[in-house]
């Protein structure tokens, strides 16, 4: 919620979790506690925990400009390296449980985020991580809950290749979307090798 002043109000909001200790990717890698094996054909949706940043933000006429973050697990801050150390994307790392529902995020530590897998290749394969573009993420927050837009994975082939192909997708949702400020850069695609 806003607080309101004579001239301004200063919002606190969830963000991305880009930020801290430095901005210095745009990549989430979330590896699961638990990994998912999906047989041939199949698909399965699972929910985990994406950590989360607080933002404050200064509002001002119709303008809302970032004033600071912080993060309120800084211990658990990371970044972890997806691909070889010489041609590898730096992303910002969590291992994370598989929880039941958007109601298992902990307020001002982490979102919920649901995952869609599907495997259209020929065999069965465990799912141990995704790692997705965040500034294609949405993030929405009500009191002191907040859930991420969909991630959609899908192992296929291509060519003689064996992806998993990650994919945003916005939800429908009437909780208050989180103030974007990032810089919109283009983001390099990434596609992720089947482990």
């Amino acid at each position: 919620m806003p607080v309101t002043s004579s001239e301004l109000k200063i919002e606190v909001a969830p963000i991305r979790p880009l930020n801290y200790p430095a901005k210095r990717t745009n990549y989430c890698y979330l590896e699961f506690e638990s990994p998912v094996f999906l047989i041939e054909g199949s698909s399965a949706t699972v929910f985990v925990q994406c950590p989360i940043e607080i933002g404050l933000f200064l509002i001002h006429d119709s303008h809302k400009d970032s004033l600071d973050w912080f993060t309120c697990d800084p211990a658990n801050s990371r970044f972890g390296l997806y691909g070889t150390p010489e041609s590898g994307t730096l992303c910002k790392y969590s291992k994370t449980p598989i929880v039941g529902s958007y109601d298992d995020s902990l307020d001002y530590f982490n979102a919920v985020i649901k995952i869609n897998l599907k495997n259209e290749l020929s065999g069965g394969h465990s799912i141990t991580k995704i790692v997705f573009p965040m500034l294609d993420t949405g993030l929405y927050y009500k009191d002191t809950k907040a859930i991420f837009d969909t991630v959609t994975g899908t192992l296929r082939k291509k060519i003689t290749l064996e992806l998993f192909d990650v994919e945003p997708e916005a939800i429908s949702t009437d909780w208050e979307k989180s103030p974007n400020y990032e810089r919109i850069e283009v983001v390099k695609r990434l596609e992720m090798g089947v482990d």
